[in-house]
Parts: C-alpha cells; sequence; structure tokens
C-alpha cells in the first residue's frame, strides 16, 4: 500500500474487531516503473493587457521519486497540444509553472494539463474549465440630459456601470441621448438601460422587442420625464405591467426579506443593512397586466414593488420604479450603488448564470443553488453521457462523478420535464461547467513503515512475494498433455 493510502481509524476499528493473523505482500518491487510525477492543481486566471484578453493557466506539479526528474509539462486542447515545456524538478520537490494563451472569443474554455507519463497516467493528467469574463456592451440612454454633466440622468450611472475601466468591471457603457438613438445599432448592444426617457421615436418600441426576443435586456429607470400614458400604450408588449403614477413620500426605505436572488447573494450583512438605510423620496406605482408574468424581485417598506423582471423570448426586462440619479432618492451617491447596478446589468445578461467554476474531486457531489424551483438541468458527463440532476431546497445536485474529466451543466425548456434523458431537447442552453479531478493524495509512491502501529492488537507479517521459477526438463519422451476420460 502507498503511503497514504492507509486510513488509521477505519484499521483501528478492524484491529479492534478480529483476532487473525494478517499477511501483507508487497508487490511493489515487481512493478518495472514507479509513479514518479503528479500534476497537483491547475488554476485559471483572466488578465487584460491593452485591448487583448490574456488566460494565464497555472499548474503545480510534484515529483515523487528520489531523483531529480526532467519531463514535458503540456497544455492541450481538444486532443491537441496548444503548448509544451521541458520542465525540471528537483527530487521530493514542487513547482509551479504557468501558460498564458489569449482569448480570441467567449466561449467556455476547456483543456488538460499533462506532465510526463508513467506507471500511474491518472494522476499525470488535470483537467480545467474557464468561462471567460465578457465585456457587456451597454447602451445608455440617457432621458434628461443636462448642461452640467453631474446634472445629467447618466452621471451616476455611467461611473457605477464603469469606475476605472472595462478591464476592471467588464462593462463597457456608451451613453446616447434620445436624438441620437436611431443612429445606435442595437445589435452592437447586449444591455440597453433607458433612465428617465420620456418616450422613444416613432416605431422605435417594434426594434424593442426585436432586440428582447432575440436575447438582449432592457432596464428602465424612472423620473420626472417619464410618460406614464405613452408607456402603458406602446410598450404594452414589453413591460409586464402599467405605470400608474409617480408618488413622492416623506421617505420609503428598500426591503430585504429574502436575500436569495442572484443579484443580493454577493453582498454581506452589513452592505444589505446599508442600503436598507438609503432613503427614497419618490417612486412610480403600478398594475400588472392581465396575462403577463412577472417577478417582484424587491419591495419598498411601504409595501409597493421597487424592482420587477419578467423574461421575454430570450432576453428580459428590467423595471426599477424609482430614479437611477439622485433625484428621486440618494442611492446614486451610496458604495452599494457600485456593485448593485453592475450586478444587475451582469444577471440582466445571465451573466450571473453561469456558476462559479467548482473544482471536485471523484466521487464529490457537485451543488449549484438556482433560482428556478420547478426548472430542469442535465449534465453531460466527459463520456458524453446525460443525466438529470436532482433539485431540492433552491439548489440542483449531481452525484454521478465517477470519471475525471469536464461536466456541463445544462438548462432544459420549461415545457421539458423527462423522468430520463437520452439526448438534449430543442432549445436546452449551456450555463456554465465544472471539473472533476482525481485526489492526488494517493499519488506518492512510497511505503507506509510503521503499518504495524495502524494494527497493534494483530500479528502482522510482511513478506515480497517470491516467483517460483521451475527448470523445464529437456529429456526426450515427456509427455506434454495427460489424457483425461470421463465416463458418464
Amino acid at each position: 500500500m502507498n503511503e497514504n493510502g492507509w486510513d488509521k481509524e477505519v484499521f483501528s476499528e478492524v484491529s479492534n474487531s478480529l483476532n487473525t493473523p494478517l499477511q501483507v505482500f508487497d508487490f511493489s518491487k515487481l512493478a518495472m516503473i514507479k509513479n514518479q510525477v503528479s500534476v497537483e492543481s491547475v488554476e485559471t486566471r483572466q488578465e487584460f493587457l491593452a485591448r487583448s484578453r490574456i488566460l494565464k493557466i497555472k499548474t503545480k506539479i510534484k515529483n515523487h521519486s528520489q531523483n531529480n526528474q526532467r519531463l514535458t509539462a503540456s497544455l492541450i486542447f481538444d486532443k491537441k497540444t496548444e503548448k509544451e515545456i521541458l520542465i525540471d524538478i528537483p527530487a521530493g520537490q514542487t513547482i509551479a509553472k504557468e501558460f498564458s494563451i489569449p482569448l480570441r472569443s467567449g466561449d467556455t474554455i476547456q483543456g488538460k494539463i499533462k506532465a510526463g507519463e508513467d506507471a500511474l497516467l491518472t494522476d499525470d493528467i488535470r483537467y480545467f474549465s474557464h468561462k471567460p469574463n465578457q465585456n457587456i456592451k451597454v447602451l445608455v440612454v440617457d432621458g434628461d440630459p443636462g448642461t452640467i454633466s453631474h446634472q445629467s440622468e447618466s452621471f451616476y450611472l455611467e461611473r457605477a456601470l464603469n469606475p476605472f475601466s472595462v478591464s476592471i468591471s467588464h462593462i463597457d457603457p456608451t451613453v446616447s441621448t434620445l436624438a441620437e438613438l436611431p443612429l445606435r445599432s442595437l445589435a452592437d448592444f447586449s444591455v440597453v438601460i433607458f433612465a428617465n426617457v420620456r418616450e422613444l421615436p416613432v416605431g422605435y418600441e417594434l426594434e424593442l422587442e426585436n432586440f428582447v426576443l432575440r436575447g438582449g435586456a432592457l432596464i428602465f429607470g424612472m423620473g420626472d420625464q417619464i410618460d406614464a400614458k405613452y408607456y402603458n400604450e406602446k410598450l404594452g408588449n414589453l413591460l409586464p405591467v402599467t405605470l400608474e403614477a409617480a408618488q413622492k413620500f416623506k421617505k420609503t426605505h428598500l426591503l430585504f426579506e429574502n436575500n436569495q436572488h442572484p443579484v443580493m447573494r454577493a453582498f454581506s450583512a452589513k452592505a444589505i443593512q446599508e442600503m436598507k438605510e438609503i432613503p427614497f423620496h419618490s417612486i412610480y406605482t403600478i398594475q400588472a397586466r392581465d396575462k403577463k408574468s412577472f417577478k417582484v424581485a424587491s419591495w419598498f417598506t411601504n409595501k409597493n414593488p421597487a424592482i420587477l423582471e419578467s423574461d421575454s423570448g430570450k432576453g428580459k426586462v428590467i423595471i426599477f420604479l424609482s430614479s437611477l440619479d439622485r433625484d428621486w432618492n440618494d442611492f446614486p451617491i451610496q458604495p452599494t450603488f457600485l456593485p448593485w447596478i453592475q450586478r444587475w446589468t451582469q444577471y440582466a445578461t445571465r451573466g450571473l448564470e453561469n456558476f462559479t467554476q467548482q473544482n471536485l474531486l471523484i466521487g464529490e457531489t457537485f451543488t449549484q443553488k438556482i433560482d428556478k424551483p420547478n426548472g430542469q438541468w442535465a449534465v453531460r458527463t466527459p463520456g458524453g453521457n446525460l443525466h438529470l440532476t436532482v433539485t431540492t431546497d433552491g439548489k440542483t445536485r449531481f452525484n454521478k462523478t465517477n470519471f475525471p474529466g469536464v461536466y456541463t451543466l445544462f438548462e432544459l425548456p420549461d415545457k421539458t420535464l423527462p423522468e430520463t434523458i437520452t439526448k438534449l431537447p430543442l432549445g436546452a442552453q449551456p450555463i456554465g461547467s465544472f471539473t472533476v479531478n482525481i485526489d492526488t493524495k494517493e499519488s506518492s509512491p512510497q511505503k507506509l513503515s510503521n503499518i504495524k502501529t495502524f494494527l497493534p492488537n494483530l500479528k502482522v507479517d510482511i513478506k515480497n512475494p517470491e516467483l517460483e521459477v521451475s527448470q523445464l526438463p529437456t529429456s526426450e519422451g515427456m509427455r506434454l498433455a495427460t489424457p483425461l476420460f470421463l465416463f458418464v
């Protein structure tokens, strides 16, 4: 047995329940080659250099032998070697190496690191998966541009979306006036934010409907320029509610009773408490439209909805029922406004649904929080097999992680509720991947010298196997077979 192949607690139980002498045969001396190296870990990190995106892949490789090792470390994508380096590892040591590759698209990167080739091929390979941080192109339509910059409707919004540079927030906002809107191509953007926009150019609501159906996202912020009559008559196919009236209050606050919404999960209790204390002085009240579905993502303490969201086609519509500047509230000057509006923007493009990368060991259960209690998900294993996940208590789980490799999670269409699955139905969407690797604690080839201390109450005899090689007779006339007659 290898050094880490013994569980002391388990063998202590065996020692107390048995009274039989044990013989342990050590076959390691018969091995032609021993396990020499293992890939201990792989980490990915995305960096920005000027206009280029770089993925850095850092790996740690351990030399388990008593000799210095020179071997090849390879970065492999789709069975093709992308990069290869020659490394030297001192005896018993672990070294770190890093590969860098350019990111040319936003597609998920799946690959593996391979080091050398020895007796235990399984631990010479470690898998990884990386979902690139994609720049979200956002069009901010300023419905009340001021002659002084900080009085513009978009002043705080633009700076919150992109406080320093796109490499920090991964959000790239473009501010447009209402007059410039027809000159913009919506195909260049993932999200359009309407900040206190009175009304749209003639017929432009049809452009927005197509934009959302194709997967675009709309975020509406209210204000004193809003024409409720126009919104109710022209945007009925986009908005699941009708706007009643702007109402003033001495003050009301955001109410956070359930913080499990994907946008809010990243906020600490302290940050949520700070948001609860922000005063709001004006909001829009609403009425639900017939046969329109939506969710209230957040409420005000005066029992009016604060944030609404609805799905339309492949896209999403979000309505914030107060202003996105300081006219109706003090939210934009609070530190929490920056991460709050960034996360809503990412959520609108389904950027928060691509779950955080999980690196599991064989046999561990994949667990992911979900915001669709009636939804259904499937996992494709490295071998190409499909399995449905089990969803309970707001989490979906998958425990068939018996093989190393990259596993992909798919969200199935709402109307698809199969009991088993052999192929993905039309409309299934990949929402992320996770990796499963072996536990390299078992990789050490060193033998356990104090095995007898694990079994103090038993007589343990450790033996080396002996191969008995008999000398074949060469005398003539030797029978090569013995006849056997069976009579029934």
